[in-house]
């Protein structure tokens, strides 16, 4: 998701996935969820931008 996001220029759903990636790695999945919940509303905020480019 970093790589991909990056990829299309949604640097915020980036770091907001990769801050949730470090997260992960180093303490495991739990107490993910305010990170998973800002995945989640960066990628919506992504979609809209991408449907708005395709019509």
């Amino acid at each position: 998701m970093k790589g991909s996001s990056s990829n299309v220029g949604a640097n915020e759903l980036r770091a907001a996935a990769e801050k949730l990636e470090t997260h992960a790695k180093q303490l495991g999945l739990a107490d993910t969820d305010a990170l998973i919940t800002e995945v989640e509303a960066a990628f919506a905020r992504v979609e809209v931008e991408l449907r708005k480019l395709v019509g």
